[in-house]
């Protein structure tokens, strides 16, 4: 039946193809053009081969971050956190013209994702320009680097200062266990800064060349299924008029 009717009525449907790819294309005209940047950086003591080898098998040297980074998740994400991507941004691109509350809304529409068990983070922005794209998720990964490297240091500077108050005391009760202290205090130094985790950027973010939106690939067919779907409908609902009408006319001859 179906087969009849596209037989019957073939201009019918070459005219909704047609008038679907016209839509299609008018559509993709006037979507907005989204362009899309990925920078990847990693959260450890020291970046290790997995961190760079995006090949190697994470399960030879994962450890449990995942509950880690879902706490330091939640303060990337945070209004406070997005005016120091805006504020490293303006510091690399003091002559931009977008504004404040367009940078906000691309932070709002971004990604911060873990890679799979790994400790590489990958953060994605979307803009309707290519360069900022790139330029705020490197902005956004240089944000995170700064942000921890101000935490190791005042957490550094806070266990130094237990350990010097203790050094001090001890200073006036013997030169034997004052050298003792002082030395501690250098091996803590020590011990202290190599706990510590660090962000490196494992990849910044380059000017993407294509854009991620619209997509044609995507649009045109499903527009041409769509008109094709509605011709059928439309034939089949005037194939079916049709056949009616010839019933009536053919009863009133009997009458």
């Amino acid at each position: 039946m179906m087969l009849y009717v596209m037989n019957r009525r073939w201009c019918s449907m070459l005219v909704f193809v047609l008038l679907g790819l016209a839509v299609s294309c008018g559509v993709y005209s006037l979507w907005p053009t989204v362009y899309e940047a990925k920078s990847v950086f990693t959260k450890n003591a020291h970046p290790s081969k997995g961190d760079y080898d995006e090949t190697c098998n994470e399960m030879e040297w994962y450890s449990d971050y995942g509950e880690l980074f879902e706490q330091e998740r939640s303060g990337w994400r945070s209004k406070e956190f997005f005016s120091r991507v805006i504020r490293q941004f303006r510091g690399e691109f003091p002559g931009s013209i977008v504004t404040d509350e367009a940078l906000g809304e691309m932070l709002e529409d971004s990604t911060l994702e873990r890679m799979g068990h790994s400790h590489r983070i990958v953060i994605t922005i979307r803009s309707p320009n290519a360069e900022i794209a790139a330029a705020l998720a490197n902005a956004y990964a240089e944000a995170v680097k700064t942000l921890t490297d101000e935490m190791n240091k005042e957490r550094c500077e806070k266990a130094l200062v237990q350990i010097h108050q203790q050094v001090e005391r001890a200073r006036n009760l013997s030169n034997e266990i004052y050298q003792d202290l002082v030395r501690c205090e250098k091996e803590h130094r020590i011990a202290v800064e190599q706990t510590n985790l660090h962000v490196f950027v494992l990849r910044a973010a380059q000017v993407p060349t294509r854009p991620v939106a619209p997509n044609p690939l995507v649009i045109i067919p499903i527009g041409t299924v769509l008109s094709l779907g509605l011709g059928l409908l439309y034939c089949q609902i005037i194939h079916r008029r049709g056949s009616v009408s010839k019933g009536l006319d053919g009863s009133n001859e009997i009458k």
